[in-house]
């Protein structure tokens, strides 16, 4: 399909959309105001199927967190459950550390989120969880408006056994995670 195809694609659509046609990823945005943006981007695709395996069903399990509360457990973000949540307790910066049962490839991570405006994600390859490197951020999120914060960053894959979620700053007191799901595979 050709991109004047897929530009008469954004033509009819209201707003903002994602398309993607053979490995190429077209974002747009339109508002009365402003001509249609494209921004058109290779998408990194690895070879196997991607798999959340941030999951209790995958074998993960939280291991730690800065802040606790028997009502919000760290270990609600890796449940299925959207009313379940993991709260912070103020004051920032605050963190978890998901342990993953082996040794795992992640390319993609996903988020849901209200309150939080900076965050990086860190991973582990060792044995014990104890020297990280940057998986990405650290980045800003916007504020929405309407509280839920989901984003989604996509990288070159990395080996882990430790994925540590840091909120280095919220736009209010309190910060809560909902989910978060790491793609990658086995």
């Amino acid at each position: 399909e050709s991109f004047r195809e897929l530009l008469c694609l954004c033509e009819c659509e209201r707003g903002g959309a994602v398309s993607e046609r053979g490995g190429v990823e077209l974002r747009y945005k339109r508002s009365a105001s402003q001509p249609i943006v494209l921004n058109i981007e290779r998408v990194c695709r690895p070879s196997a199927p991607m798999s959340n395996l941030a999951s209790s069903s995958e074998g993960a399990e939280a291991i730690s967190a800065t802040s606790s509360d028997p009502r919000f457990p760290v270990s609600n973000v890796l449940d299925s459950d959207a009313k379940t949540m993991w709260i912070t307790t103020g004051l920032f910066p605050q963190e978890f550390i998901i342990a993953f049962p082996s040794t795992v490839t992640i390319a993609r991570i996903h988020t849901q989120t209200r309150n939080v405006r900076e965050m990086c994600v860190e991973y582990c390859n060792l044995e014990k969880p104890t020297s990280f490197e940057t998986m990405y951020g650290p980045i800003e999120i916007r504020d929405p408006g309407t509280g839920l914060q989901i984003e989604t960053q996509q990288f070159k894959p990395v080996n882990c056994r430790f994925i540590k979620f840091k909120i280095l700053s919220g736009w209010h007191d309190f910060a809560v995670v909902y989910k978060l799901e790491a793609e990658g595979s086995m």
